[in-house]
């Protein structure tokens, strides 16, 4: 049965669609989307903007291509960097780059003109002074515009530190080289250190905790860091309890971003998502709900989607090249998935005036199933919110994202406190924004709201109608 079959023999009735929010109506919130590899020419920005400012998202990550930057020993062109940042924040999306990659006149082994992954450390004095100076010519030109800076890529992976091997110390030499120079330029820069990779989570951590020990702290206001895996809340919430751990012991106040990660739309061999057949559309959106629900519902300070669209050749290194399909967008023609729209309600709801809070919510009584197994009523994942002074519950079932979940229903029972009141609560499916009327859900004395709803293996939400963005009729 459909999500929409089920929510009419629920008595649940569509009253409209959340509307799109522009980029740029939207004052501030945690979203961000990738915007890397255009040193590598991997997709055209000039066909992005459009749709970018109408997905809501409020930040973009952007790699800065030093190869493009310095075509010439001591001769820097910023022109085409200048308007990438400046199309984005005309739009209302602030870009925030990362400081990453060699270029051929300095790190000459590359096999690309990009320097995929090249460290300059590693080429001699020379390199290093030109990765200096390039920085320092970078920050200058860009004070006033770009306030956060990532010091390199997934250091800890190896294709992208290289020579390599990967080494803590070998990182830390590069961020103490690199953030002074960045914050003598621009005084107000937040500076973002790790974008650590999950290779092999025990690894991962040894490295992460070897940089902590070794002194990251002192170089860094935030640590970011790259949660691939194909069923997303695996494991998640001990990964992310370890880094805070990491961050209270060794550098207090600083920040948690989670700043980067993605699903591909078709099956593409990458990674750990090469274990599941037949990706698609909404498989692809599910998970990004899922991911970023997940990162908000846990208080990161910034969540990131990767990509904006898909990446074509993506690894050009290599004899055949290989396209990545994790876009919002589709590479060919740059039109939107269903990942797009999903990722656009959100956006829409999930601005900072929404915010994580401790509230009860439990399922109980689930109804009888005809056919399939009974949902785990304890595995139901849950977060809740404050929306404008109303609550805002999220749920979902954190099922295989590979296989085709039948949504189920169960008596959903959520309190946000004895003197609080339901007016006129409603139900969204943050898959496609629709909204669905609870007029007819039994309530109970004060805050306590209990209705029989669905569960799907994608979040659906429920809150006060009157805190909803514009909607479209349904």
């Amino acid at each position: 049965m459909s999500l929409s079959h089920l929510c009419t023999d629920l008595g649940l009735r569509p009253c409209g669609r959340i509307a799109p929010r522009r980029s740029d109506t939207i004052a501030g919130s945690r979203i961000g989307i990738g915007f890397e590899t255009l040193e590598r020419h991997h997709f055209d920005p000039q066909r992005t903007y459009a749709p970018l400012a109408e997905l809501g998202a409020k930040w973009a990550r952007v790699q800065t291509g030093w190869n493009l930057c310095e075509p010439e020993p001591g001769r820097y062109d910023f022109a085409w960097l200048d308007a990438v940042v400046d199309n984005l924040r005309a739009i209302g999306v602030q870009p925030f780059f990362s400081l990453s990659f060699g270029n051929v006149l300095y790190t000459p082994d590359a096999p690309h003109p990009s320097a995929r992954g090249r460290v300059p450390l590693y080429y001699g004095q020379e390199a290093i002074d030109a990765w200096c100076a390039y920085v320092q010519a970078l920050a200058r030109h860009f004070d006033g515009r770009v306030r956060h800076w990532e010091v390199w890529n997934e250091p800890n992976a190896d294709n992208f530190w290289l020579p390599g091997p990967p080494d803590p110390a070998r990182y830390l030499e590069l961020l103490a080289l690199t953030s002074p120079i960045v914050r003598a330029a621009v005084p107000q820069a937040t500076i973002i250190g790790g974008a650590f990779c999950c290779p092999n989570p025990w690894r991962k951590y040894d490295f992460i905790e070897a940089c902590f020990i070794q002194g990251m702290g002192r170089w860094i206001d935030a640590v970011s860091f790259h949660p691939y895996n194909a069923i997303p809340e695996r494991g998640y919430r001990s990964e992310v309890a370890v880094l805070r751990r990491l961050v209270a012991t060794h550098a207090p106040g600083c920040q948690l971003w989670q700043g980067e990660c993605g699903c591909p739309s078709r099956d593409s061999g990458l990674g750990e998502f090469r274990a599941i057949a037949g990706l698609d559309e909404i498989k692809q959106a599910k998970w990004a709900l899922r991911r970023i629900l997940t990162d908000l519902a846990m208080d990161l300070d910034h969540t990131q989607y990767f990509h904006l669209v898909d990446l074509f050749h993506y690894i050009k290194d290599r004899p055949t090249g290989e396209n990545q399909y994790m876009g919002l967008l589709h590479g060919e023609d740059y039109t939107p998935k269903a990942s797009y729209r999903a990722v656009q309600v959100l956006c829409a709801l999930f601005d900072d005036d929404t915010q994580p809070a401790d509230m009860l919510f439990h399922a109980t009584a689930a109804s009888d199933v005809a056919a399939g197994p009974r949902l785990d009523l304890a595995a139901i994942m849950s977060a809740s919110f404050i929306r404008q002074g109303s609550p805002l519950y999220a749920w979902w079932y954190p099922a295989d994202i590979g296989h085709d979940l039948p949504p189920q229903s169960a008596c959903l029972h959520c309190w946000h406190g004895s003197q609080a009141r339901w007016a006129q609560p409603v139900m969204v499916d943050a898959l496609d924004g629709t909204v669905y009327d609870l007029s007819g859900a039994q309530r109970e004395q004060g805050g306590d709201l209990s209705a029989m709803l669905p569960v799907a293996d994608h979040p659906l939400l429920l809150t006060e109608r009157s805190v909803l963005p514009a909607m479209n009729p349904p």
